[in-house]
């Protein structure tokens, strides 16, 4: 039996990639609720990207809040 080879596009690696992150960050499913496979690249990495910045500001508002006392 022959083995088919699966050659994704860069696009297409990317993408998985940023869904691993959100599922690495507790991110299940789209703002709105749709799954990630309903969802193109750009909608993902936006929720990504989206994500890390309130993440990052979390970080930072900590971090300043600690620095006061």
């Amino acid at each position: 039996m022959r083995k088919h080879r699966i050659h994704l596009t860069s696009e297409e690696l990317k993408r998985q990639n940023w869904i691993k992150d959100l599922k690495n960050l507790g991110i299940t499913k789209g703002n709105d609720g749709q799954s990630f496979e309903s969802m193109d690249i750009y909608e993902i990495r936006s929720l990504l990207v989206l994500e890390q910045m309130k993440r990052d500001e979390d970080i930072d508002i900590k971090s300043s809040a600690n620095a006061m006392f």
